[in-house]
């Protein structure tokens, strides 16, 4: 077990799950396989830091979380997807970008939480 919430037994249907759905977008196995394994790797290592800043299990740390969740998927399959850094740049942008809009349409109360 990593931590309570963060078991093998959810790690593996979440890579698993990944895989398949890429088949049935269009992608080949592999691709869905890494997406899944370095997006899981990087909540693990989200849990890890939240859990030595001493922040509840399941808080947000957005900080830390956002950023490497767009990012490390789209590194891991730039030469599979031929990705170019503009293509990377833009997708964590539009990434990040919708918390960013999620946390506004919260303050203009258009929204009833902020994420």
């Amino acid at each position: 077990m990593f931590v309570y919430s963060k078991t093998v037994r959810s790690i593996v249907p979440a890579v698993l799950a990944t895989t398949a759905a890429a088949s049935l977008i269009g992608l080949r196995w592999n691709i869905g396989l890494l997406i899944g394994v370095f997006a899981m790797v990087r909540d693990l290592f989200s849990s890890f830091c939240k859990r030595r800043l001493g922040l509840p299990t399941s808080s947000r740390a957005s900080s830390f979380g956002q950023l490497p969740e767009a990012l490390l998927p789209l590194l891991a399959c730039r030469d599979l997807l031929a990705l170019t850094a503009t293509d990377i740049v833009v997708c964590v942008v539009i990434f990040v970008g919708e918390v960013v809009l999620s946390r506004l349409l919260y303050a203009f109360r258009l929204r009833d939480r902020p994420y």
